[in-house]
């Protein structure tokens, strides 16, 4: 899923901005912030540097293989 192409960079990016736009969602459903969890907030923040990391070596390696081409 880390190949070097367009097509993939898109979902990548598509995955972590939805990720990144679920935390505002579910403070939005809960503004009192009675539930909150520091396991809930590692795990967000885990899966949202994890989604991060994927595009970056994605779109690294995107422009590497671009640049090889040319």
């Amino acid at each position: 899923m880390i190949q070097p192409t367009r097509k993939r960079i898109i979902p990548w990016a598509s995955l972590a901005l939805i990720w990144l736009l679920f935390l505002p969602q579910d403070l939005a459903m809960d503004p009192q912030h009675q539930h909150f969890s520091w396991i809930g907030a590692t795990l967000w923040l885990v899966v949202l540097v994890w989604l991060a990391s994927c595009l970056a070596l994605s779109w690294r390696g995107y422009r590497r293989a671009k640049h090889a081409a040319a």
